[in-house]
């Protein structure tokens, strides 16, 4: 990343908190693995107390991570290394400039389906390395949670908190 979007995210971090339009570096989902065992439903599960729940789940299909920022009509699309890219996505800047909330940050993994066909992680990326302007017709950014909401950052709070701010 640049020097400014390191230190963007250097002060997020520091001050634990989101602000619209300063990069910050998301958190990544952990995979419980151990070494000679298989990766199922049911030790998921278990690794949780039950304090824990409830467990909150989604299907993520692999794309491009996205952090979204609008500000009444304007958007910016960061991916999660800080590189911009809300001018390779107008019809999905258009749709979030059409969403009624004031202003918001929100994740998203960015797919690509071709048909019904969904298109790897790769794809997504050469999609945003145009060698030219592209239709984007194809993507869809596929929300899944909110972290500022209406000048209040949710980012601190339980996932059900930030999925009743995203509904």
């Amino acid at each position: 990343a640049s020097p400014v979007i390191a230190s963007e995210a250097k002060q997020s971090r520091e001050e634990d908190k989101l602000k619209l339009f300063r990069f910050y570096l998301g958190m990544k989902p952990t995979r419980i693995t151990l070494e000679g065992k298989r990766q199922t439903v049911e030790r998921f599960v278990d690794f949780f107390s039950d304090d824990d729940f409830p467990v909150l789940n989604s299907k993520k299909y692999d794309g491009l991570r996205l952090l979204i920022f609008r500000d009444k009509d304007e958007v910016e699309i960061w991916s999660e290394d800080g590189s911009e890219l809300s001018k390779n996505m107008p019809s999905v800047v258009q749709e979030l400039k059409d969403l009624k909330a004031e202003n918001f940050i929100i994740e998203a993994e960015l797919e690509q389906w071709l048909g019904d066909v969904h298109q790897p992680r790769e794809s997504v990326s050469a999609k945003m390395h145009p060698t030219e302007i592209e239709l984007d017709d194809d993507l869809i950014a596929n929300v899944y949670t909110c972290l500022y909401l209406n000048d209040v950052d949710l980012h601190k709070e339980s996932e059900s908190k930030r999925q009743e701010a995203l509904d």
